[in-house]
């Protein structure tokens, strides 16, 4: 698995579930506690969850603190059983993140140095510090019930918070139009001081591809194939073969370029090899 901040997450097949950081480029490993040392002895019994299989699984990572990942605090959103755990390198074992395990984390993403969560509620981010009389524990950054900007339908719509370019914290709402049936999109600028999201006209310039489990933002000065302040889809949101993008600014949808016969083709993340090289069909990247 992929953090996003580049760095690998590897699974030890010589201790059961033993958890490695590999920063790719420096070639470091890091170890880590495993993450099944936050379950409890009834969970790891549990032939329904517990460490059997596929049961036990990985739907998310980052770092928070530090990009070293000498100090760093790393975060991992665990699935079935739905569990939040904070390990730094070093420690013996993973500290569970108290949270309300009804709500789905649709979007995970670093920034600033913490971790951000979007909710059906709200943004939420850890409080990763330790102490005997304070574990950890989820804090709201954004409370989207008081005054919500947007009415959320799990069965339908989609969260996607991106940093961009590390000036920002953006998220994009994903939805359908009930009367249209279509799909539509809005666009939020997190306003961290007064803990509100900001309507947004604009990316700063930069463009943005979302996904269901990973959003990049880039420059289109490094990517001339792609236009400024406007979201992409990857290919695992099922408008991607009608619909390419969406232009913040007027609100205008781009409709898909794709090849005739080519909506079966589904490269994998990031995110799917940005779109599949958007305006070229996968015949050239930029």
């Amino acid at each position: 698995m992929v953090t996003p901040e580049g760095l690998l997450l590897l699974f030890r097949k010589d201790a059961p579930h033993g958890v490695r950081l590999l920063n790719p480029l420096t070639r470091h490993l890091t170890e880590l506690p495993p993450f099944a040392t936050v379950l409890t002895p009834e969970q790891r019994n549990d032939p329904h969850q517990g460490l059997r299989g596929e049961d036990f699984r990985v739907r998310g990572v980052a770092i928070a603190d530090s990009s070293s990942t000498s100090t760093s605090t790393v975060v991992a959103y665990l699935k079935s059983p739905t569990t939040l755990a904070v390990a730094k390198p070093g420690d013996e074992r993973c500290t569970k993140i108290d949270f309300d395990h009804r709500l789905m984390l649709y979007s995970t993403v670093p920034f600033a140095g913490r971790i951000y969560h979007a909710t059906a509620i709200g943004i939420m981010t850890p409080e990763t510090t330790t102490s005997s009389d304070q574990p950890p524990r989820m804090l709201t950054a954004v409370d989207t019930t008081i005054d919500p900007p947007f009415s959320f339908c799990s069965m339908s719509d989609s969260l996607h918070l991106v940093d961009n370019g590390g000036r920002e914290l953006i998220l994009v709402y994903r939805t359908v139009s009930h009367d249209e049936f279509r799909r539509e999109y809005a666009v939020y600028r997190m306003d961290l001081d007064s803990r509100l999201l900001i309507p947004a006209r604009s990316l700063s310039g930069r463009a943005v591809f979302i996904g269901l489990s990973r959003s990049v933002s880039i420059s289109p000065s490094t990517f001339p194939s792609v236009t400024g302040d406007t979201v992409y889809l990857g290919f695992d949101c099922g408008e991607r073969t009608k619909i390419s993008g969406y232009h913040v600014g007027d609100g205008s949808i781009e409709h898909s370029q794709l090849i005739k016969h080519a909506s079966w083709f589904k490269p994998s993340t990031l995110v799917d090899c940005l779109s599949w090289c958007i305006k070229s069909n996968g015949k050239q990247l930029g």
